[in-house]
């Protein structure tokens, strides 16, 4: 997989405020949704970082972002 041209990754994307943003957003979702946190399990955020070249495409996970 050829590395971007510009050096950023399409993880480097994810800002602080983004996440935070992200993060309020989920909050709220599963405030509407009691059945999703009942158990007390808590939730995490995921983030699914792709870098698509051609017919390839290169996938990066990241747990509990």
């Amino acid at each position: 997989m050829k590395e971007n041209p510009g050096g950023l990754r399409p993880e480097d994307q994810l800002t602080k405020a983004k996440l935070k943003k992200l993060q309020r957003t989920a909050s709220l979702y599963a405030g509407h949704y009691p059945e999703l946190i009942k158990n007390n399990k808590g939730w995490q955020i995921d983030l699914l970082a792709l870098t698509v070249s051609g017919e390839n495409c290169d996938i990066k996970h990241y747990e509990n972002i």
